[in-house]
């Protein structure tokens, strides 16, 4: 095209308007309670800079301001007072906003008759006088109407720690209002929908007691919101322009939550979960090993928040829920689950028979009248740790005074038949092997550390603490690592390029106890890279991964994000991979994690836990060809 036909053309073309008309607000009338301050004024704004004319009612506007009108609307006089007026200075209403709004944080039982009042008079009254007012002017002047409630996200979830059961109530009817009237008034060409905001920037909720008496709680918030802050209030300008506009036109009923994704975000609708002040509590002076900081806030256990990732294992609705409960430790080690069954295998402590002591195996399952726990009988010696293999279960036998351990498997049903897969390297008994982990090429890892004779069930040791590598294609069995005082739990990366190893040289096995815990000793998980030399597998590039604040880390798993999961003094830790302590699953007295779709079970001495989580990461590494066929 010439620059002559392009100027031709440009001519007769009308200029380009960004903006689809529908959007505009010009030739209509709006109505805002609360519109003279804080998120009001922020929507006033809106309106106005959409086109509309405004008339702003509000209990502190007692002289006029772009048409502005005094009214407390709890009183219905007051308010069909205002609405009188405005219609004295404005041809007609079309356009409603209901923001005025009142919120107190007070113990429900404190609550006094005339704050309660007050509270239901202007967020639920005062709604209800306005919207029912307004509708009957468009009703009569056959008037396309159009209203929006500003209700809360406390509407539909309960906020923690503020207490303010009134207010949420309040903003749950006002929610539950629009949705009524939306299809009480569709008939009558009126629309009403609700914009729900999260926690937002404005004078009053930054001068609200609750955060001079918390300092910390701001951050609590922004610590649960994915988008890291809280709101301004011109973060909901384009929001209600778009409600009121005919580009919602055919939107009615509908809450809309403008709150950077909090109500979304896995942390706000549980209140199992608390937010670790970390920064607080970095500059604060401590006593000496104080207690867990989820010790004084989730007495009964729940989730600890130390990095906005942790929410989104979390799910949800994360659960935590006591399936099986016995006197004895009957949960201790293993927890293997076989997919194709949904049976949890576990292995107790050390118990006591006749003066002898031995480690029962159970079976866990779930049927329609609840979950249940039988003991096993397999030929095994004094288990601990086991992991999925050929169907069945790859079983760490420590052996006892007179019989060697090793790697034992067995068959999940009855009589469920054993076969020892290896019990020595090149002839030397192992100490007390303790837990094991697959391959993808199908070798076998385990640690095999000195606990056996501390513990006064296994001679002397004939062999250092050391990790292993048994290739049962080959027969080829060789020590990958002997750096570590006490080789515990292991684990693959999910791309099998990383393993961990915990060292718990933090905790000393005893004959006549559980243990001795030393806290100045290793209680550390390390990182080793699997890499190639020559044909052969090596670990090499050791570095220390993180380090457990409250006992020692045994058991250990990862999922498939590479977050890695470890059963701590109180509970399961979780850290990014890279090596960033994410959060924890509180249980006074701690337990070992293993993983399922979906679901994860814990053991802790007398206990088996269930979790719930979100089953897009807590698909845990058990054994790489089953999980490939499960999933």
């Amino acid at each position: 095209m010439s620059k002559n036909s392009r100027e031709n053309a440009g001519a007769t073309t009308p200029a380009f308007n960004p903006i689809l008309p529908f959007f505009s607000l010009t030739g209509k009338t709006a109505v805002i309670t609360g519109g003279a301050r804080g998120l009001g004024l922020a929507m006033s704004k809106a309106l106005v800079m959409s086109g509309a004319d405004l008339a702003i009612v509000d209990i502190n506007s007692k002289t006029p301001k772009v048409t502005a009108h005094y009214a407390d609307v709890s009183a219905k006089s007051d308010v069909d007072a205002a609405i009188a007026e405005i219609l004295t200075q404005h041809s007609q209403i079309t356009n409603l906003v209901t923001c005025a709004g009142f919120c107190e944080n007070c113990d429900a039982i404190d609550f006094q008759p005339e704050r309660i009042k007050r509270m239901l008079g202007v967020n639920v009254e005062g709604t209800y006088y306005f919207a029912t007012g307004v509708a009957k002017h468009m009703m009569e002047r056959q008037i396309a109407g159009n209203m929006v409630f500003i209700g809360s996200i406390s509407g539909s979830i309960v906020n923690v720690p503020q207490p303010q059961a009134l207010y949420n109530a309040s903003k749950a009817a006002v929610r539950h209002l629009a949705a009524s009237l939306a299809v009480e008034w569709a008939n009558k060409d009126i629309r009403v929908n609700c914009l729900s905001p999260g926690y937002m920037l404005t004078e009053i909720a930054m001068d609200a007691q609750i955060l001079v008496d918390n300092p910390g709680l701001k951050a609590e918030w922004e610590s649960k919101i994915p988008q890291g802050k809280m709101g301004a209030p011109e973060e909901l300008m384009g929001t209600v322009a778009f409600l009121s506009s005919d580009a919602s036109r055919y939107i009615t009923g509908q809450e809309i939550k403008v709150d950077g994704g909090y109500t979304v975000s896995k942390m706000s609708v549980s209140e199992s979960c608390i937010v670790y002040p970390r920064k607080e509590l970095a500059s604060m002076r401590k006593k000496y090993f104080r207690e867990p900081f989820a010790e004084g806030c989730l007495p009964e256990g729940g989730f600890v928040l130390h990095d906005e990732r942790f929410s989104q294992i979390l799910g949800s609705n994360p659960t935590i829920k006591v399936i099986a409960e016995q006197i004895e430790p009957f949960a201790h080690e293993a927890g293997v689950y076989m997919p194709a069954t949904g049976e949890v295998y576990i292995t107790s402590n050390h118990l006591l028979c006749a003066g002898e002591k031995y480690v029962q195996i159970s079976r866990v399952y779930n049927d329609w009248k609840g979950y249940h726990v039988d003991s096993i009988e397999p030929d095994i010696v004094l288990a601990n740790g086991g992991v999925n293999y050929r169907e069945g279960i790859l079983f760490c036998e420590q052996g006892s005074l007179t019989e060697p351990g090793g790697l034992v498997y067995m068959k999940p049903e009855e009589p469920y038949k054993t076969e020892m897969i290896i019990s020595d390297y090149h002839g030397r008994q192992f100490n007390s092997v303790n837990d094991v982990v697959i391959h993808k090429d199908g070798s076998i890892w385990f640690t095999d550390p000195t606990y056996g004779h501390e513990q006064g069930i296994r001679p002397l040791p004939q062999l250092p603490p050391q990790t292993y590598r048994y290739d049962p294609g080959t027969g080829d069995i060789r020590a990958m690592d002997d750096s570590l005082t006490k080789p515990n739990g292991l684990c693959f990366s999910p791309d099998q390029l990383t393993l961990y190893i915990t060292d718990t040289a933090g905790m000393a096995g005893c004959t006549h106890t559980s243990g001795i815990y030393s806290p100045a000793k290793a209680a550390s998980i390390y990182a080793f890279d699997v890499i190639t030399r020559h044909g052969g597998p090596f670990l090499a590039s050791k570095r220390l991964f993180a380090f457990a604040d409250v006992g020692i880390p045994d058991g250990i798993k990862c999922d498939t994000e590479g977050n890695v999961y470890s059963g701590c003094g109180d509970g399961v830790h979780v850290w990014s991979p890279g090596g960033m302590l994410i959060g924890k699953v509180y249980v006074p007295g701690g337990f070992k994690p293993g993983a399922e779709r979906g679901f994860a079970w814990v053991v802790k001495a007398g206990k088996a836990v269930s979790l719930v989580l979100a089953p897009q990461n807590m698909r845990s590494i058990i054994d790489y060809q089953q999980w490939q066929q499960r999933y």
